[in-house]
């Protein structure tokens, strides 16, 4: 089949999570299942505005166009994509494509493609970014009022990462008055680079090499990986290890990500909880340290609102962490699987948990090894490209009636 995917961020822009790494991993899974995938984004490089050199590469079997942004800042501070050329890229692209994949509604590049009318289905991946009340909600609210409905009416299919999302989907349009388009449920999946990673013969050197690096002594370590952003929730998950640790735990948080505007008061927190020799603000980590800190984990703590389905949680299952999850990470199933405790979103409430994971090694041990079977057995790129070309089939069939 030939794909052409739409996406405001793709590699190597990580800073960007998990929006960045799954359209990635994707599009390499379906040139290795034989489809033809291009991909059409823009040059950003990371959150302060960097630029990705290479406008126009094949990267791991995809076809990857660049538009340069005129002003970058914007896309890096207000999520907001100013591509130039983007248009004449487009409509170069689009005779080829047999479906059409777009990756974040409310998105210059999304409002272009639709406008641009193409013969092929449109199929929409939302990423958990459809709710209003899960950041930027004004400017989401606008851009409903101005752009919605008028995008809303030409999806003809979306992969929802989670039933929550796909009730969430099926709302948004019936409140727009519109048919609802194809939903199915395909969730994420772990990179092929982290499952190789894990399974490394140096993997054991690089985990003490990072112990080395940030000071981190023969200790369990509590992970957070993600934005550095209020959503995550380090305000509360800062706090609620201090505490843990006044009541006689032994740990050391690693937090682990790009910036996104809450780095001072990270800092604040630490230097507040006197926490300065137990908590460690790594920057963004990738590659073979991205490994390492996930496999030298024993506990994964992601206290979020809004998430779709987070890549970083998947990662921290396959890796054998213990998951400390919220009910705004909307993943029910980990509990259900015995991978992880949902504390609710206060600093209480999650320093309970913490010391309930980090007294017990027999548990966290427990729940790690039930993540990593959870993870194996659903989280792999390969089954989830063909779960995708089954909507897209799907979606061709529709097309034609």
């Amino acid at each position: 089949m030939n794909v052409l995917h739409v996406t405001p961020y793709y590699a190597p822009a990580w800073a960007f999570g998990g929006v960045a790494r799954a359209v990635t991993d994707l599009a390499v899974a379906q040139v290795e299942r034989g489809d033809v995938v291009r991909v059409l984004t823009t040059d950003i490089a990371d959150l302060r505005g960097g630029r990705i050199a290479t406008l126009d590469e094949m990267r791991d079997g995809v076809h990857v166009q660049r538009a340069p942004n005129l002003l970058p800042s914007l896309r890096a501070r207000y999520n907001l994509s100013t591509p130039i050329g983007f248009t004449k890229l487009l409509r170069a692209a689009l005779p080829q494509a047999q479906v059409v994949h777009l990756h974040e509604f409310r998105s210059l590049e999304a409002l272009l493609t639709v406008r641009a009318k193409p013969s092929a289905p449109i199929v929409l991946s939302l990423q958990g970014t459809l709710p209003v009340e899960t950041g930027r909600s004004a400017a989401k609210r606008l851009w409903d009022r101005l752009f919605g409905r008028y995008t809303a009416r030409h999806i003809a299919g979306v992969a929802a990462v989670t039933e929550i999302e796909r009730a969430q989907v099926e709302a948004y349009w019936r409140r727009l008055k519109l048919p609802v388009p194809l939903v199915r449920v395909i969730p994420n999946a772990v990179g092929e680079d982290i499952w190789a990673g894990l399974a490394h013969p140096q993997l054991g050197e690089d985990i003490a090499a990072l112990r080395r690096r940030f000071g981190i002594g023969n200790v369990p370590i509590v992970l957070f990986l993600g934005r550095l952003h209020e959503r995550k929730g380090l305000q509360y998950l800062i706090p609620a290890f201090g505490e843990a640790l006044r009541s006689g735990a032994d740990a050391h948080l690693l937090i682990a990500g790009a910036d996104a505007g809450m780095l001072r008061e990270v800092e604040r927190l630490i230097a507040a909880q006197q926490l300065g020799e137990r908590v460690t603000v790594a920057g963004l980590l990738t590659g073979r340290e991205r490994i390492a800190a996930l496999a030298a984990a024993e506990i994964f703590a992601l206290p979020a609102v809004g998430e779709g389905l987070a890549l970083a949680a998947l990662e921290a299952a396959a890796s054998g962490c213990a998951l400390l999850l919220t009910e705004g990470c909307n993943m029910p199933e980990a509990a259900a699987h015995g991978a992880a405790l949902i504390a609710e979103r206060n600093v209480g409430a999650l320093s309970r948990a913490l010391q309930q994971l980090l007294e017990s090694p027999n548990l966290r041990h427990s729940m790690g090894a039930a993540a990593q079977r959870w993870a194996e057995n659903t989280f792999r790129w390969k089954k989830v490209a063909e779960q995708v070309a089954q909507l897209y089939a799907e979606c061709i069939t529709l097309k034609g009636q």
